[in-house]
């Protein structure tokens, strides 16, 4: 499973990130705060507070639809690089306007065995 150039580096520079500077980059994106200023924790509880209401519909693509727990030891889904841009192409059309690799990255972080519950 080859990852284009540009789904690479992007990968690669939202894992380098934190989770709360992820969260911070979510509500820029949002129509809903379209003309909000935000201070920092408020950016970030903002992005947080968008995450956690997703992930029910996050959950059911990923780990439902996709079969993340099978897929997990596919040999490809072992580079984090390359798992983030596969979970950023499932759940690209079932998050409306938010980023799908910074989703995906948060994701990824926070650990997609656990948030699909694998054995």
């Amino acid at each position: 499973m080859a990852t284009p150039p540009d789904a690479r580096s992007l990968a690669e520079r939202y894992l380098a990130m934190t989770e709360e500077d992820l969260f911070s980059l979510i509500p820029s994106h949002l129509p809903e705060y379209r003309e909000t200023r935000f201070s920092p924790s408020g950016q970030v509880a903002a992005g947080r507070s968008f995450y956690e209401r997703q992930l029910p519909t996050l959950h059911q693509h990923v780990c439902v639809r996709w079969k993340y727990c099978e897929r997990r030891h596919d040999p490809d889904l072992k580079d984090t690089v390359t798992l983030v841009a596969a979970v950023a192409d499932v759940i690209a059309a079932s998050i409306g306007s938010a980023p799908p690799f910074v989703i995906a990255a948060l994701l990824v972080k926070k650990s997609l065995n656990l948030v699909c519950g694998c054995a």
